[in-house]
C-alpha cells in the first residue's frame, strides 16, 4: 500500500503531537523528581542545622555543669586541689584568696609531700610557708607569681624542679644554712636568707 504525500504529512503531524506529549510527560517527571530531591536536600540541611544547634547547646550545658562540679569539688577540698598517691598528698592547685599562705602538713590525715606542677602558677600569693612534710617542689610550681616576695622552704625539701620560681622578680628564699633550698636559690640567682 502506497502512502501519499498527505499521509506522510499526517503521520509526521501525529508523531510530532504525540511525541512531544511523551517527551513532555518525561520532562514533567524529571521536573517533579528534581523538585523532590531539592526539597529533600533543603529539609536535610535544616535538620543538620537543628542538630548542630542542639549539639552546641548540649555541649555548652555540659561545660557549665563541669565547671560547677569542679568549683564544688574545690570547695569540698578547701583551698587546695590535690591528689593522693601511695598515702601521700600532692598539692595540684590553690583556689584560696589568702595572700599569705601557710601550707598544711596533712590533708585528710595524709602527709602533704609534694607541691605539684604549676600548683600556684600565676596566683596572687605574696608569702608562702612550706611545712616540714614537703620533700619536692615540682616544675613551675610558683611560676609567674609576680607578688611572691618570700617563701620559707624547710630542710625536708630534697628536690626543686626547673622553673619553680620563674617570673617571681622580688623573691627571697628563707631556708636553713647548708640546705638544698639554699643551694638551689644561690644557683638560680635568688636571694637566699639562711639561718
Amino acid at each position: 500500500m502506497k502512502i501519499g504525500k498527505w499521509g506522510i504529512v499526517f503521520l509526521a503531524f501525529l508523531l510530532l503531537v504525540f511525541g512531544f506529549k511523551v517527551l513532555d510527560g518525561d520532562k514533567g517527571e524529571e521536573v517533579k523528581s528534581a523538585l523532590y530531591y531539592k526539597e529533600r536536600a533543603e529539609a536535610l540541611e535544616r535538620e543538620i542545622a537543628a542538630l548542630r544547634r542542639d549539639q552546641y547547646t548540649a555541649l555548652a550545658a555540659y561545660r557549665e555543669q563541669v565547671e560547677e562540679l569542679e568549683e564544688e569539688l574545690a570547695k569540698s577540698k578547701g583551698e587546695y586541689l590535690y591528689t593522693v598517691e601511695d598515702g601521700e598528698v600532692t598539692l595540684t592547685g590553690y583556689s584560696g584568696k589568702e595572700k599569705n599562705v601557710t601550707l598544711p602538713s596533712a590533708i585528710d590525715g595524709l602527709p602533704v609531700t609534694v607541691i605539684g606542677k604549676e600548683a600556684f602558677k600565676n596566683t596572687a600569693v605574696e608569702s608562702v610557708i612550706l611545712p616540714g612534710s614537703i620533700r619536692k617542689i615540682d616544675w613551675f610550681a610558683f611560676y609567674g607569681c609576680r607578688n611572691l616576695g618570700s617563701i620559707a622552704i624547710p630542710r625536708s625539701v630534697e628536690k626543686i624542679e626547673y622553673g619553680c620560681f620563674d617570673g617571681c622578680p622580688s623573691l627571697s628564699v628563707y631556708c636553713e644554712k647548708g640546705s638544698f633550698a639554699e643551694q638551689y636559690a644561690k644557683s638560680y640567682g635568688l636571694r637566699a636568707v639562711s639561718e
